[in-house]
């Protein structure tokens, strides 16, 4: 909470943690305390598998949607410029900021798109980092990583 960008943001992308995923709960609630709109990532049903991101009521109910995910039953959207920083889930990260995901390519599909591009913080924990991940060009790198030493910025190149 207190990342300056976070500060800053009126509009917060935050996923909710499936599976192995460090846990989100916490931060959300931060959060909404904090005023800011949360808002959290849906997959558009049938063969279109965009993302897209929508607001999180704390008291709405939630059901699970593909890969047994999360999400809030009333899927109105909120546009993709407004979002200020997304908090994403990750399997590993290196020292350039190169995040490895679940494989799906969500997330990177979604930021390729998006102008302007949010400040992008992965949460983790220090055991995650690795020496080098291979970069491809669709890989959207972090501009952040959150663990349990503290917050450490990447440099973009």
């Amino acid at each position: 909470m207190r990342l300056p960008s976070l500060r800053r943001a009126r509009h917060v992308a935050v996923y909710l943690a499936a599976g192995s995923e460090l846990d989100t709960n916490v931060l959300i609630r931060a959060l909404h305390r904090a005023g800011k709109c949360v808002l959290v990532p849906a997959i558009a049903p049938g063969p279109d598998t965009a993302m897209r991101m929508i607001p999180l009521d704390p008291h709405a109910p939630l059901r699970r949607r593909r890969h047994g995910i999360r999400e809030p039953a009333r899927r109105r959207r909120v546009a993709r410029s407004r979002i200020d920083v997304l908090v994403l889930p990750l399997r590993g990260f290196d020292g350039s900021g190169t995040r490895l995901g679940s494989g799906a390519g969500y997330y990177d599909r979604w930021l390729a798109r998006q102008r302007p591009r949010p400040f992008c913080v992965g949460f983790a924990y220090a055991l995650q980092e690795v020496d080098a991940l291979p970069r491809e060009p669709w890989d959207q790198p972090l501009d952040a990583v959150c663990t349990e030493r503290g917050l450490r910025y990447f440099s973009r190149r």
